[in-house]
């Protein structure tokens, strides 16, 4: 069982969304799976998981079920997932429980969703 977030983006008329097609340019909501919470992943409401990806700092990122287990999404053709602009939260306690328990540091706030893939190719073209 997972917990309800909200996903926060600019869908302003003119804003472009930066997730090269991720989950915040579909949805309006995602299911944090390694949250303790009533909700589970909905097709409407795709799975997330919160993660510490650099000492003290968390992502969410797009979460698959294998044989049973929550994991990250992995695309071995792309690089990713980056973040793309778009940030998840809810007012529920337990959210916040969840980053201080990855972090060790009490939180408030949103968390940035990383949901952004590109290709090999797309990405190396950015450096050249």
């Amino acid at each position: 069982m997972g917990l309800t977030a909200s996903i926060f983006a600019n869908k302003e008329p003119g804003y472009e969304n930066c997730s090269n097609g991720g989950i915040s340019s579909q949805f309006n909501q995602v299911c944090i799976v390694n949250a303790e919470g009533p909700s589970e992943p909905r097709p409407d409401c795709p799975a997330v998981i919160i993660e510490s990806h650099v000492r003290g700092i968390v992502r969410a990122i797009p979460a698959q079920n294998v044989q049973g287990q929550w994991r990250a999404v992995e695309m071995s053709h792309c690089v990713g997932p980056m973040a793309g602009g778009a940030f998840v939260h809810t007012s529920d306690s337990r959210f916040g429980e969840l980053v201080e328990k990855l972090t060790g540091t009490r939180f408030y706030g949103a968390v940035a969703l990383h949901d952004r893939f590109e290709s090999t190719e797309d990405y190396n073209r950015n450096f050249d």
